[in-house]
């Protein structure tokens, strides 16, 4: 069975992440860094004391839906846990969408109460006055500007609020937070996590198999609307006193050694894609930057190719540390420090029930492919998404989706998504094995390997490539090096029939690629992209 804590009868989760450090004497203490100065859990508390008094003002009631559509900073962190705190349930919103999007989510969440940036309310000033669940906006202005008509005042909100305020008599299985996932397949789906969630996540990913400690400072590249950041920058750090670094905009990989240097942060967390592009960025600088704060470099939304694992290595004589998770289970695989098998993913999070299973439903034996199934208490559920929740989430298991095998020392080795598996000539194949492979070329930044149906429906592969250096004459020569390296390294039936050159991947918020759009753009293309080659 997963492991269980014992929670009283009455459990808050923004009391206990932080209420309780100040009363257990770290009220000096930095809970978050931003912008060149500490935020104290003592001025953390009276922030979301503010916050949840604010709330209460607008009639914000149990268990109604708070939307916040803002960057990483001290609001977004007073506001989500104010929200909990009088039994609300706090929503962060993908600042990267568009206003479609934002008319989804928030009418598909019933949403109440939109707290906004003033950088991102054009992409939801059009939606107010539309929906109608929605009574109340509220603004963050920078500089003390008054917000347009029909919105209220952040500031003025705050200062008008009580510094003190319980936390509302909620549960540990009451609603805290919601998420929405990340569309890696399609249409985004509520994640709906109860008060008890964050703490388990904390103390068995955070605490035990991690070992984060009262003096790490944990930056992450995804931004607080996702449930990674979440973890490592919110959850872990406050379960022990420790800090989460706070930075307005999403960097980019110019921007981290300043960040390393200026905020000397011990543990940092990055999708792939983004430590791809930093070793990148430093070969080509010809240039390395002072790590001497960071422990531990993290990367996970995506399996860690050993390519990059190695070229990281060879580059800055450290150890990338993979960790994998979801929105709707949160962190449950990992490599831990020291331990790294190259290629693999690691082993399941202690105190996580993990198992393997085959189109039969059965359990699959060592060194055989089969779904990874997560049983644990932070496994969310869907809101107003039977039809989807019937095929994940069966009793007490949820159904990843995500295809593994199981070696003999019991590492787990991502082999793809069981909806991105591509079946040619009647055999599966695993579109990361060819990405890998492909990524080994020189001239290769990124790649996807999707299959679609030829002109007689025949599934074929085809890969999209991003190419390190712009195309300047002949796409047809590169498209067929790329063959034959492939050709040298792959079973004959697994090298892509067709390369495809793009700009960029589509990609979620957290750097996972979206290949179901790729598949309906190659399928909707009138005609044929330039560079791609047909070998029959």
């Amino acid at each position: 069975m997963a492991a269980t804590l014992p929670f009283p009868a009455r459990f808050n989760a923004a009391e206990f992440f932080v209420d309780r450090n100040v009363e257990a004497g770290r009220g000096s203490r930095p809970a978050y860094y931003f912008e060149g100065r500490a935020i104290s859990y003592a001025e953390l508390l009276t922030g979301v004391n503010k916050a949840a008094n604010a709330f209460r003002q607008l009639d914000v009631r149990r268990e109604e839906r708070v939307a916040l559509l803002l960057p990483d900073s001290p609001e977004f962190a007073c506001a989500f846990w104010g929200a909990q705190k009088i039994g609300a349930v706090a929503l962060p919103l993908n600042s990267f969408l568009s206003p479609a999007d934002y008319d989804f989510m928030l009418r598909h969440s019933g949403a109440t109460t939109l707290v906004a940036s003033a950088s991102f309310f054009p992409k939801v000033e059009p939606l107010l006055g539309r929906i109608s669940t929605l009574r109340t906006t509220v603004l963050v202005v920078e500089g003390g500007a008054s917000p347009p008509p029909g919105a209220a005042s952040w500031t003025k909100l705050l200062g008008d609020a009580a510094a003190d305020l319980p936390a509302a008599e909620t549960t540990a299985d009451d609603t805290a937070f919601w998420l929405y996932t990340s569309g890696t397949t399609g249409r985004q789906k509520a994640v709906v996590h109860r008060h008890a969630a964050p703490v388990y996540t904390a103390e068995l990913a955070g605490r035990s198999t991690v070992g984060i400690r009262p003096d790490d400072i944990v930056f992450s590249v995804p931004r607080l609307f996702s449930c990674v950041a979440l973890e490592w920058v919110f959850f872990f750090p406050a379960l022990v006193g420790g800090a989460g670094l706070l930075y307005r905009d999403r960097p980019g990989p110019a921007e981290m050694p300043g960040i390393l240097r200026a905020d000397r942060p011990t543990v940092v967390v990055a999708p792939v894609t983004f430590y791809a592009r930093l070793l990148r960025w430093a070969e080509e600088q010809d240039r390395g930057f002072d790590q001497g704060s960071v422990r531990l470099w993290m990367t996970g939304m995506e399996p860690l190719p050993p390519a990059l694992a190695a070229g990281w290595r060879e580059r800055f004589g450290r150890s990338l540390v993979s960790h994998l998770g979801s929105t709707e289970a949160m962190m449950y695989v990992i490599t831990r420090a020291g331990e790294e098998v190259p290629g693999s993913v690691g082993k399941p999070v202690e105190g996580y029930d993990v198992k393997l299973v085959g189109n039969d439903g059965r359990e699959v034996p060592t060194g055989e492919i089969g779904t990874l199934w997560i049983r644990a208490e932070t496994v969310g559920h869907y809101w107003k998404n039977r039809a989807a929740g019937l095929k994940v989430f069966h009793g007490e298991w949820f159904d990843t989706g995500d295809r593994y095998y199981r070696d003999a020392q019991a590492n787990l080795w991502f082999v793809g998504r069981a909806d991105e598996m591509v079946r040619i000539s009647g055999l599966w194949v695993a579109p990361s094995e060819v990405d890998d492979v492909l990524r080994g070329h020189p001239a290769v930044d990124d790649v996807a390997f999707v299959g679609v149906p030829d002109e007689q429906g025949v599934q074929k592969g085809v890969a999209f490539v991003v190419p390190r250096d712009c195309l300047a004459g002949a796409p047809g020569a590169l498209a067929g090096e790329l063959r034959e390296f492939a050709r040298a390294r792959l079973t004959h039936y697994k090298v892509p029939r067709e390369i495809v050159f793009v700009s960029e991947l589509p990609r979620t918020a957290s750097g996972k690629v979206q290949r179901f759009k790729l598949q309906d753009d190659y399928r909707e293309a009138a005609g044929r992209a330039s560079g791609q080659i047909h070998d029959s």
